[in-house]
């Protein structure tokens, strides 16, 4: 018995700290997306440029990714050019310009929930590499901030100060995809709900 209540602790919980962000200020999390996040050098030493989305060359306005959201519905990030970051540490980028990137959610009909320019956008990224974590915020309505989170694959091996230092050309980007940390969380939150459920139905037995 007394085992039983620390693993229902335990995943109790998880099934808080999974829930957490979203009592705290309800950020919204980017599970995926359809287009690719490329990382070009930039002209300046040390310096990098974002691309969302493809670039085509007769219309270099369309540039923007999509994807689902935690919740139901759907956002896109979209902008009119190459985004300029500049190193805020060893494997760490901030945008210079967040506020040319728009930022808009839809919920599962497809209807516009609200669009709005990033107040910042930031990037970083383990010093061996691996997935390159994004992390910006936008001002909703009333005038409060709203953090906007997202784990972006990349090459294995690659990291964004290699192409940053890279004294050619270099790109290296991935889509958006589910955080590890996330999908782990919620599902032993369902572990937990089962156990639960399960110790009540043999107490009413």
């Amino acid at each position: 018995m007394f085992r039983i209540r620390w693993v229902g602790l335990i995943l109790a919980v998880g099934i808080c700290l999974s829930a957490a962000p979203l009592a705290a200020q309800t950020p919204i999390v980017l599970s995926s997306s359809g287009q690719i996040v490329d990382f070009v050098t930039g002209t300046s030493s040390g310096s990098l440029n974002v691309v969302l989305g493809s670039l085509p060359v007769d219309d270099p306005s369309t540039l923007a990714i999509t994807g689902s959201l935690g919740d139901p519905g759907s956002y896109s990030l979209s902008t009119t050019a190459p985004i300029a970051l500049t190193a805020t540490g060893a494997d760490s980028y901030t945008a210079s310009n967040p506020a040319s990137v728009s930022l808009s959610t839809f919920n599962s009909a497809g209807q516009s929930l609200f669009t709005e320019p990033l107040t910042s956008l930031d990037f970083s990224q383990s010093p061996s590499g691996g997935a390159v974590y994004l992390q910006a915020s936008a001002l909703a309505m009333g005038g409060a901030t709203m953090d906007i989170v997202g784990s972006i694959e990349f090459p294995p091996g690659v990291t964004l100060a290699s192409v940053a230092s890279s004294r050619v050309a270099t790109d290296a980007g991935g889509p958006i995809v589910p955080e590890p940390a996330t999908v782990w969380l919620f599902a032993l939150g369902l572990v937990g709900c089962a156990l639960l459920y399960r110790r009540r139905a043999v107490a009413t037995a």
